[in-house]
């Protein structure tokens, strides 16, 4: 290494090489907790004489010594990177400065002799471009990325979002991955404009077959909206900070984020997608044409051949109609008998949506209807190929779902029904790393009103709700759900109590300021409606508003039951109709329940 760097670089860049050092900090997957690769970051700028590591490779650009200060620093961070014991099994993702490209020499040749030597296939090495610098000559630096695309490197684009070309970049680079700028990502849980953007652009890379992943993440709230808008990978201070100590490092990171547990009919859902997988036998992205041909004809595999790298993950599928020229055309013919033509299977690789085994169904819909080949998706565990679900069977599942999701819905206000309510509940009871919030509502004094003025206006009274629910608390990450008659229920994950009573509050002063209207004249002055009570006594009974019953089931709570829950609901809906402000809260922390529902008790 000495020596390659002697000739590469003499005097001042030499000493520069030698004190600079990477720190690595993980990239992991957004649902397993188990890392997809480490991002080199280059340290020790300061001990090299430079304030930043921008300073740094602005004065190589000027010394005209950035192409090789670039390789150099590739070369040095894959040896250390190859001391990790699960090397094999990861990526290395190393920043390249765009400039380095102008001169059309990036002696790619050289990286691959360092992954040779240190026996790491290509594929374990993803280049990061940047958006932040332009391209001078954009045809030299789109031709050097396809060079870097034939020998198998990753290519990922750097702070998607952060500059002006970003799209300009996404069409030229054709990237494996893209990394949401952190700006994006921080906040994103509580920002709905931010989770607009990035569902957008995850929306579009899936469909192009692209990677995302979300940087930056610092809060375990923003690390599940992310997950929960499809990003598939993670970076960021909550799951590790950069270090230079390998023996810091690990491949997975459970202790750090919580890995997602798929409940109730999504549990479900995931062995139904692994029954209808068709394991169809992956070639490896080193295999020729002429190899790929032979294997369609002796198997008679007349769809797809997924196309895997050396780590098992998917890099596109090759279908019967791209091999169609090289065996019915002369010309093609004529190209696969010239050994000189390059002949590798990337060549006639088509990019396809890949979706991992535990996303949810909406994915699976996102991803199919955005693809144009229509042939299906790739389905992975952990980045892994498991299999390829079919546009027959995955059409199959959507009807099935969609016949599901009808028969749960209310049929009076659409919204979803017991079945949703149940599998939240099932899910929250199960996880115990994350903070839930189930509310209740319930109408008072609505018996009187249907009575009085009849249930056709007693409908309208319940789809008024039903519609300013969803105004104040539907969005991707709330359940809000229709349990029948005039009975509600919200699900909020990765919210605490004190974020959702304001909502909730809101909500319940502005139904009963709208349902008011309902009423005639007579009655709102007199506020209620004149009528008899069981007992034949004559009393007014006041306007109809919403008790709310609020159960916090915060992190490491006491284990509780669906019994218990729906029993302690029914105490806290008691408290809540006697509060003047129809509220009632309840958090069963770490007390048993037993003592929490007879202290509700105690206070009915």
């Amino acid at each position: 290494m000495g020596r390659t760097m002697g000739v590469l670089l003499k005097d001042k860049w030499a000493g520069v090489l030698a004190t600079v050092d990477h720190a690595f900090q993980p990239i992991v997957n957004a649902h397993s907790a188990l890392v997809y690769g480490f991002e080199a970051l280059l340290r020790n700028t300061g001990a090299a004489g430079f304030d930043s590591i921008a300073a740094l490779f602005d004065s190589a650009h000027a010394d005209g010594v950035l192409p090789s200060l670039e390789t150099a620093l590739r070369r040095k961070a894959l040896e250390k990177f190859a001391r990790l014991p699960f090397a094999g099994r990861v990526k290395l993702f190393c920043n390249v400065d765009n400039r380095a490209f102008e001169s059309g020499d990036d002696r790619i040749d050289q990286t691959m002799e360092a992954l040779t030597a240190l026996n790491l296939p290509p594929s374990a090495l993803c280049i990061e471009i940047s958006e932040r610098h332009g391209a001078a000559n954009p045809e030299a630096f789109n031709e050097i990325l396809r060079s870097h695309r034939h020998e198998r490197f990753k290519i990922a684009v750097d702070d998607f979002g952060q500059g002006y070309s970003g799209l300009r970049m996404l069409y030229d680079s054709e990237p494996d991955i893209i990394k949401i700028d952190r700006f994006f990502v921080h906040g994103i849980a509580d920002d709905q404009r931010r989770r607009l953007f990035v569902s957008k652009i995850v929306a579009l890379a899936k469909s192009l077959g692209i990677l995302v992943v979300a940087e930056g993440v610092e809060e375990a709230r923003d690390l599940y909206a992310c997950r929960e808008i499809g990003c598939d990978l993670v970076q960021g201070y909550l799951i590790a900070r950069p270090t230079i100590e390998l023996t810091e490092l690990q491949l997975s990171y459970e202790d750090r984020i919580r890995t997602e547990k798929r409940q109730g009919h999504h549990g479900s859902l995931v062995t139904r997608i692994a029954e209808e997988l068709v394991e169809l036998a992956p070639v490896r992205d080193t295999a020729t044409i002429p190899e790929v041909i032979a294997l369609f004809a002796e198997t008679g595999v007349d769809a797809v051949v997924p196309v895997v790298d050396a780590a098992g993950e998917p890099v596109g599928l090759i279908r019967e109609q791209d091999i169609k020229p090289f065996i019915y055309n002369p010309y093609g013919r004529d190209l696969l008998a010239n050994k000189g033509v390059d002949r590798s299977v990337l060549r006639i690789t088509s990019r396809c949506p890949v979706v991992e085994i535990t996303a949810p169904v909406e994915q699976l819909v996102n991803n199919y209807v955005t693809d144009e080949g229509k042939e299906g998706l790739l389905i992975v565990r952990d980045r892994q190929y498991a299999g390829f679900l079919s546009s027959r069977a995955l059409i199959g599942m959507i009807a099935e779902r969609n016949v599901a999701q009808a028969r749960d819905q209310n049929p009076l206000t659409g919204l979803p029904g017991n079945g949703a309510i149940l599998d939240f509940l099932r899910q929250a009871l199960a996880d115990h790393g994350r903070h839930y919030v189930m509310a209740y509502f319930d109408f008072d004094n609505f018996k009187p009103f249907n009575d009085a003025y009849g249930f056709r206006q007693g409908d309208r009274v319940i789809l008024l709700f039903a519609n300013l629910l969803k105004l104040h608390l539907r969005r991707d990450d709330v359940l809000v759900a229709h349990l029948g008659g005039d009975d509600y229920v919200a699900g909020f994950v990765d919210m605490e109590l004190d974020e959702v009573r304001p909502r909730v509050q809101q909500l319940a002063q502005q139904f009963r300021s709208d349902v008011e209207s309902f009423y005639d004249v007579a009655d709102r002055q007199r506020g209620g409606i004149l009528g008899q009570d069981r007992d034949g006594s004559e009393r007014v009974f006041p306007l109809t508003r919403v008790s709310t019953v609020l159960l916090d089931l915060p992190p490491n709570r006491a284990w509780l039951t669906e019994d218990e829950v729906v029993q302690t609901i029914a105490l806290g809906k008691k408290r809540a109709k006697r509060n003047p402000e129809g509220l009632a809260e309840i958090s069963p922390a770490n007390t048993d329940v037993v003592q929490l529902q007879q202290r509700l008790r105690a206070l009915l």
